[in-house]
């Protein structure tokens, strides 16, 4: 198989990521509900995720934190963090009737 095959199938299973629905959908649908402006700031950052983690998996971070368990550690520590002040300061925000 070569780099462009392993490309265009890598690309297919993103798009496919990306169009299916979770978390990410529900998070930019409540913010879209508040206000054009909120929509396209979640959905922005929701793309920009999805981008570092394709980008990171490509890189095979994966590999390199099977080595390196503290850091693996340190990086779940840290983007539990992040995703626990972004559920605290959206758990205020209610959607307007």
């Amino acid at each position: 198989m070569d780099i462009a095959t392993q490309i265009a199938t890598l690309a297919l299973v993103y798009f496919l990521a990306c169009i299916s629905p979770g978390p990410d959908f529900i998070v930019v649908t409540s913010h879209a509900l508040s206000g054009r402006k909120a929509g396209l700031h979640a959905a922005l950052g929701v793309a920009c995720g999805c981008m570092l983690w394709v980008g990171l998996a490509i890189l095979g971070l994966g590999f390199v934190l099977s080595g390196l368990a503290w850091l693996h550690q340190t990086l779940r520590m840290i983007c539990a963090a992040v995703s626990g002040l972004s559920g605290r300061s959206s758990a205020g925000v209610g959607i307007p009737p």
